[in-house]
């Protein structure tokens, strides 16, 4: 009888190591579920914010495209109108120089702003009377 009462004593002792082993292992893997989530959470918030930056430079690529595709304003089509009276006064020379650089401006905004002059600069030789070349 003595046998079992002592086998019994060591399984129990041998259950309580188990049960403690299981205790820390689930505190262990719920620190690295924790973990993981955080590290999730944090990798869309880094992809939604690249997506959101992506669709901000596609639309303001669309809409310099569509303003590309409308055409200058007829004094860069080669009509001459009347230009605008735009801020500054001066001769009428000045003022279609800056109607011109006031359109390129507004349709070629983002070039500036994305570093991307090339096709800034293209536009601007464009839109320069033949003389000046």
């Amino acid at each position: 009888m003595a046998n079992t009462k002592d086998r019994l004593d060591e399984l129990e002792r041998g259950m309580g190591l188990v049960t403690d082993d299981l205790h820390k292992l689930r505190a262990e893997l719920t620190d690295k579920l924790r973990l993981m989530e955080e590290a999730n959470t944090e990798k869309y918030q880094r992809i939604e914010d690249s997506n959101r930056t992506t669709e901000g430079t596609l639309r303001r690529l669309i809409e310099t495209v569509e303003n590309l595709h409308r055409g200058p304003p007829p004094v860069l089509q080669g009509h001459q109108p009347a230009a605008p009276q735009l801020p500054g006064g001066g001769d009428e020379k000045k003022q279609q120089a800056r109607s011109r650089h006031h359109w390129l401006d507004s349709g070629m905004n983002n070039c500036k702003n994305n570093g991307d002059r090339s096709l800034h600069a293209h536009h601007h030789r464009e839109a320069q009377p033949n003389n000046h070349r």
